[in-house]
């Protein structure tokens, strides 16, 4: 027993340190004396799902809650795996039995929600977020799931006051600058828009879309030149928005600004080249 719970502490800090092959030759070491080990069966689950082995996690994880159905993390693992999957009844169930477990957990709480969404359940997505609000307002987490869910339901006015909620509670949080960003762009509002992706870019330098959303604020602002070259560096992380910044580029009224616009597009076809 001792040997198995030595043998377990390593394999976990393995997996920890990112050491993922040590790991799971600890993990099926367990296994291989004690093939019901909860804790071996969890943890074996979850490396499987980040190397891409769904199908072998889902069984991994179920068999650990047939063993320890009161272990609220072991519900919580499994419905990521569910949810990945697309299965949202059964992702959501097991998200159910792992707040029934730990119900003031945000993590958990945000699951579900994420859940509830992509469900098409957008309604119960956003009532469920105001409820979890009520026992932890300043939670950025469930405020940005809030604003975002809002967004998507052209609840602009709501959707702004939770985004800029959660930015007030951290300020570090670069997808709450970026959601804004997006809401202010969409209502018009360019130069806050602006404001908000040049402050998501500083926290996270290399996120190909926020380069390219703010490329589109530099030229709906008449600063082609600057916006090209955030189209250039989103081109440069992700060349899949070639397309999408042609787009954009595309859509500007011809004029007096039309020779310029040319040569923006020849200089981002290059980079393809």
């Amino acid at each position: 027993m001792e040997d198995l719970k030595s043998t377990l502490q390593q394999a976990i800090g393995h997996h920890r340190a990112g050491r993922l092959r040590e790991a799971e030759l600890c993990y099926r070491d367990i296994l291989a004396h004690a093939p019901e080990q909860p804790d071996a069966l969890n943890h074996l689950g979850v490396l499987a799902a980040q190397t891409g082995r769904s199908e072998e996690a889902r069984g991994l994880l179920e068999k650990a809650v047939e063993q320890r159905p009161n272990d609220p993390w072991i519900h919580h693992n499994l419905g990521k795996i569910l949810a990945a999957e697309g299965e949202w009844a059964a992702a959501e169930a097991s998200y159910r039995a792992s707040l029934d477990l730990m119900p003031d957990n945000p993590e958990v709480r945000i699951g579900l929600g994420q859940v509830l969404t992509k469900a098409g359940r957008v309604e119960d997505a956003i009532a469920y977020y105001r409820d979890a609000l009520k026992t932890a307002p300043d939670h950025a987490g469930l405020l940005v799931n809030l604003g975002s869910t809002l967004l998507q339901s052209r609840v602009f006015d709501e959707a702004e006051q939770a985004l800029r909620h959660a930015i007030a509670a951290r300020a570090d949080y670069g997808l709450a600058h970026y959601n804004l960003g997006h809401l202010l762009k969409d209502r018009g509002r360019i130069a806050e828009a602006e404001e908000a992706y040049t402050a998501a870019l500083d926290l996270s330098h290399d996120v190909a879309d926020t380069h390219m959303d703010l490329g589109e604020c530099c030229q709906r602002l008449g600063r082609f030149e600057e916006g090209v070259e955030h189209y250039k560096k989103a081109i440069a992380l992700n060349e899949r928005l070639f397309l999408k910044i042609l787009g954009k580029l595309t859509s500007v009224p011809q004029g007096r600004f039309s020779l310029k616009i040319g040569r923006l597009r020849e200089d981002l076809s290059y980079l393809l080249h």
